[in-house]
């Protein structure tokens, strides 16, 4: 069975800026990704530092994204 090693996490949002300037129609999403999150960090954590960005960019969030970085190692029984 293997075992789990936690590593730093990220967080990934992506936002809707609005309207493009050629095309009305089409909005404009932005991805940005923030890492060295410690993994003990709860996800409402996650949820208040996403809104936060969400009023720092003022734009719309539309997904909010939690990479856990693992690593499986194989334990010996």
């Amino acid at each position: 069975m293997p075992e789990r090693t936690n590593y730093q996490d990220t967080l990934r949002m992506r936002f809707n800026m609005g309207p493009g300037p050629d095309d009305p129609e089409t909005d404009i999403l932005r991805t940005r990704s923030y890492t060295r999150i410690k993994p003990d960090a709860d996800d409402a954590h996650f949820w208040h530092l996403a809104k936060g960005f969400e009023k720092l960019f003022d734009a719309s969030l539309v997904n909010i994204y939690r990479v856990l970085h693992v690593e499986l190692v194989e334990v010996e029984q």
